[in-house]
């Protein structure tokens, strides 16, 4: 069946492309090795025929890992409503130990406690052609996080979920049996939450990701201007058995950046990936959100992303003004449901869980540390960070605002759950304030020291009069200083009188900019 869902680069970023379209620029066709046309369900080349036998058309390769794309296997008979129940994966996270060692951990999503047995039941985890088996109780998971549990050294292709007993195989409803685990050829990872990237992941430019490969060159000349990257890890686990982790992260949007990325099973883009709930009340885990309600909506965003329910749930699109953007409206029919959101892959999903919200929890923050690595907490300090910078990392979406001695707002930046982002020049008489949602979870007043205040004000005032010359008029702007001394009032006082005069000394109003500083 010739493809319908085919993209091509055009100035900033994959565009839908037509067989008519792509005929004229290319009229004697071209292969999938090319890079020219993408699958926007699958994101994988594709290869636009010649026409010499047929009408000219878009094909898949047979050479393509993936042979599951929709447009392939005939998309009308694809049920895009539901979900299977084995089709999400499980969180694996990368730990860097040293500069010669990392280790990995598989993430288990908590489940009813009901279903967590008192016979000492176990898990059997075991990686793909490794002798390693990793085995631990039931019992020790967390009934409202997520637990990590290691899973060694060496990485696996593949890796499959068992259990000891029949009755503990009532969990397979939560846990896939069998969890895709780190290509050869590279796999990506989160730098901020180290946790791995599933296929057909969005990426961002500016965002920090690491790279797991076993080729110790990764990106050709092409790449070098639009890609930086830097080894961090070199593993070796035994006879050709090497595993490097590079430090990569995208310059800049553009054609070669998306391509280098696009290898890699995942897509660069502007418009990431956002799926979360909005109404009405929940309590928010790790994959799992706790209602009341018989209907719950989600916020999802991201280009050609759609949703799903296990079991079955008649999902409702509200569309946005914004084409990327829509609300879902989910009807909760069962106790327990998991919702995905997603491509030709499942990208996010979490566990919606039908309760009486009667838990208590502790509101979100954020973690603060200077440049030294320090943590910062909540407070009032008497001089700024290191190199006036902190950097932030908020466990869910949020903002962090600076604003000056007024409470006027002097920058304002975004950023998404697990990101860490720097907030710099701090100034004395700036005030850094942290939101997690719209509640302000942390603050630090960066003020003056009061001690001999007046004092000081008194000799830099003997210091401003002392200047007799390059006298300047004092326009709308220059007097609209004063109320950044309004905490000042020697020095308010001295420069009001100066505007009354009309002019000041130009040299007397350096300082006093500086002194502001």
């Amino acid at each position: 069946m010739p493809l319908t869902h085919v993209c091509m680069w055009s100035g900033h970023g994959w565009k839908r492309v037509t067989v008519s379209e792509a005929v004229s620029k290319f009229p004697y066709g071209t292969s999938a090795r090319s890079g020219l046309f993408m699958c926007d369900l699958c994101g994988q080349y594709v290869t636009l025929t010649s026409g010499e036998i047929r009408e000219p058309y878009f094909k898949h390769s047979r050479e393509e890992k993936s042979k599951d794309c929709p447009d392939r296997t005939f998309a009308e008979s694809v049920d895009t409503a539901s979900l299977d129940a084995q089709a999400h994966g499980l969180p694996i996270k990368l730990k860097i130990i040293s500069k010669e060692r990392f280790e990995l951990e598989l993430g288990l999503v908590s489940i009813p406690a009901a279903l967590i047995g008192q016979n000492d039941e176990k898990i059997i985890i075991r990686g793909e052609n490794s002798p390693q088996k990793f085995q631990y109780s039931l019992e020790r998971l967390s009934s409202s996080g997520i637990t990590y549990l290691s899973i060694g050294d060496r990485p696996c292709e593949e890796y499959r979920i068992s259990y000891s007993s029949d009755a503990a195989q009532k969990v397979q409803k939560f846990w896939p049996s069998v969890i895709q685990g780190i290509r050869a050829d590279g796999t990506l990872f989160d730098e901020g939450t180290g946790k791995k990237l599933p296929e057909d992941a969005d990426v961002s430019v500016g965002h920090v990701y690491y790279l797991m490969t076993k080729r110790k060159q990764i990106g050709d000349d092409q790449y070098r201007q639009h890609i930086h990257k830097k080894l961090i890890c070199t593993s070796e686990i035994g006879s050709f058995n090497t595993w490097y982790v590079y430090a990569i992260e995208a310059i800049e949007y553009d054609e070669n950046a998306a391509k280098f990325f696009l290898d890699l099973h995942v897509r660069l883009t502007d418009n990431p990936i956002k799926f979360y709930p909005v109404w009405p009340a929940f309590i928010e885990y790790p994959y799992k959100v706790m209602h009341r309600e018989d209907k719950v909506y989600f916020y999802l965003q991201g280009e050609n992303v759609t949703s799903k329910a296990y079991p079955c749930s008649n999902i409702q699109e509200i569309n946005l003004p914004d084409e990327h953007s829509k609300i879902l409206r989910i009807t909760c029919n069962d106790r327990q449901q998991v919702i995905s959101a997603g491509r030709l892959k499942v990208l996010k999903y979490t566990y919606l869980w039908k309760d009486a919200l009667s838990q208590k929890i502790e509101r979100r923050g954020a973690d603060v540390f200077d440049i030294e690595g320090r943590r910062i907490m909540s407070g009032t300090y008497y001089s700024t960070p290191p190199k006036k910078q902190i950097s932030i990392r908020g466990e869910v979406d949020g903002f962090a605002e600076k604003e000056d001695e007024e409470g006027f707002t002097l920058s304002k930046n975004s950023f998404s759950a697990g990101e860490k982002i720097p907030v710099d020049n701090i100034r004395l008489g700036e005030t850094v304030k942290i939101y997690v949602g719209l509640d302000c979870v942390w603050t630090a007043r960066y003020e003056k020291p009061a001690a001999n205040r007046k004092a000081d004000d008194r000799k830099l005032i003997r210091k401003l009069e002392s200047y007799h010359h390059d006298y300047i008029r004092i326009s709308h702007a220059v007097g609209g200083f004063a109320v950044r001394l309004r905490k000042r009032p020697l020095l308010y006082d001295w420069f009001c009188a100066q505007v009354k005069k009309g002019k000041i000394s130009r040299s007397a109003l350096n300082i006093l900019i500086k002194e502001e500083e």
